[in-house]
């Protein structure tokens, strides 16, 4: 899944530019990772959802108040809270005094 997040993510920031980390853990983040999924998996699209995303793409307040257990906006929400635990972990790795 996240090689093909990764993907889609290069395909709409265009092409080979690096993808930061940015792009995923933060509030825009969830709303590329929810796009990814609903592109992904256009028959689970809840169109009213949608429609509320489409008129504020940049408003992960839509994606989190959606997100009802097997949504694609909860699906959003778990992959952006796995990769916002990564980064947390590596931070952590990365301070370390020793």
């Amino acid at each position: 899944l996240e090689v093909n997040l990764l993907k889609y993510l290069k395909i709409k920031f265009s092409g080979w530019n690096r993808i930061s980390l940015e792009r995923i853990v933060s509030g825009t983040g969830i709303c590329n990772v929810y796009d990814y999924l609903a592109w992904t998996y256009p028959s689970q699209v809840d169109p009213e959802v949608q429609r509320a995303h489409q008129q504020a793409p940049k408003d992960a307040g839509v994606i989190a108040q959606s997100a009802r257990p097997g949504s694609l906006c909860e699906r959003a929400l778990k992959i952006f809270a796995s990769c916002y635990g990564a980064a947390c972990g590596n931070m952590a790795l990365f301070v370390q005094p020793f």
